[in-house]
């Protein structure tokens, strides 16, 4: 989830989910995958904000796990063709 500030409480700015969502955690290969299709960065209006990626337990008392955190910086693209 990406966003405007880590105290932010508004709707957040991208949300990505597994299956079909952008995320795919491949048990196997032991990866994630996230994947965010051109057309969709190029609609973004921000330019910063903060991420984290957690990982929710499919239990009946889910377990949130915090994987990863940090800044995002989105920069227009200087390559035309």
């Amino acid at each position: 989830m990406v966003r405007a500030t880590i105290d932010d409480t508004d709707t957040a700015l991208v949300s990505l989910t597994s299956p079909s969502g952008g995320i795919v955690v491949d048990d196997t290969a032991k990866t994630i995958t996230i994947t965010i299709a051109a057309s969709v960065t190029a609609a973004y209006t921000f330019t910063t904000g903060v991420y984290d990626l957690e990982l929710v337990s499919p239990a009946a008392t889910p377990v949130v796990t915090k994987l990863l955190s940090g800044n995002v910086i989105v920069q227009g693209e200087a390559t035309r063709t």
